[in-house]
């Protein structure tokens, strides 16, 4: 069974101090709507995600996760704009993900804040006990 959430959180991304690319941030309220699976990760629609496509808020969705960009746009090498127009989930990143090195892939893993749940009727949807697994 799933519990579904509306609550206002502190979003605060992971950051390892010892890192060159930590950054010292202020923490974000917002109120969040989505459910648990049984493990314990959080799983949101794609319209919770839309609502973070700015550069107060902007997560970006590679294959079925989502993470939250926010405090590591002002430091990207690539510029802010790279993140922000791919915010919010208006296109898959996973072509980004792949493109990044070993470290740069660890950078996005300190920003993982859940899965995406499949749209209805998907071929994702139809096997949505993974989710739960």
């Amino acid at each position: 069974m799933a519990i579904v959430t509306s609550i206002q959180e502190e979003i605060h991304p992971q950051s390892s101090s010892r890192s060159p690319l930590s950054v010292k941030s202020k923490p974000l309220h917002i109120d969040l709507e989505y459910e648990v699976g049984c493990n314990g990760v959080r799983v949101f629609s794609m319209e919770e995600v839309r609502r973070h496509n700015s550069a107060e808020s902007a997560w970006l969705v590679v294959g079925d996760k989502i993470y939250d960009a926010t405090e590591y746009i002002r430091i990207h090498p690539g510029g802010e704009m790279s993140i922000l127009r791919k915010s919010g989930g208006v296109v898959d990143c996973t072509q980004d993900f792949h493109f990044h090195s070993k470290a740069g892939k660890k950078v996005w893993d300190r920003y993982y804040v859940g899965k995406l749940k499949p749209a209805p009727g998907s071929a994702a949807d139809r096997q949505w006990w993974q989710f739960w697994m």
